[in-house]
């Protein structure tokens, strides 16, 4: 069984990727990382980001979609919170060939447009599309963040 992290050590993306890949469940590794980010260490979030994932060198589709979506949720997060901007996530191995629509029903021309509509910019950079309802969170009201 995998030791949870505690409260006082730093779940990085890196971090987060890495347990993606040994086959933890993405968004648990995800919400595990956002909980630090808005919880626990929004003091140190520079930390959080600054460490690039490691992207495998034969990524599955799978692999190299997380991959992705990880660098757009750091573009995003530290624009959003005016944390400086990590240069790894602008590399061509962190943006897809093939538009991902991450959602219930992916292939309906309804959801793909709404995904296109909502989908945060720095999302669509890298050819990913979830929508805009990601990082609602429970430790802040939406108010208190800088508009997007």
């Amino acid at each position: 069984m995998k030791q949870m992290k505690t409260c006082t050590e730093l779940q990085t993306m890196a971090e987060a990727y890495r347990e993606i890949i040994l086959g933890e469940r993405p968004w648990t590794a995800l919400g595990n990382f956002l909980n630090h980010w808005y919880g626990y260490h929004p003091n140190q979030r520079e930390q959080l980001i600054i460490d690039p994932i490691h992207k495998l060198a034969a990524p599955t589709l799978e692999q190299e979609r997380w991959a992705a979506y990880c660098a757009a949720m750091v573009e995003y997060l530290s624009h959003q919170y005016g944390v400086p901007c990590p240069e790894w996530v602008h590399e061509a191995a962190y943006t897809l060939a093939e538009p991902w629509f991450d959602a219930f029903n992916p292939n309906k021309a309804e959801t793909r447009e709404r995904l296109t509509r909502e989908t945060p910019e720095t999302f669509k950079k890298h050819n990913v599309y979830s929508g805009n309802r990601m990082f609602l969170n429970k430790y802040e009201r939406p108010s208190l963040r800088k508009s997007a």
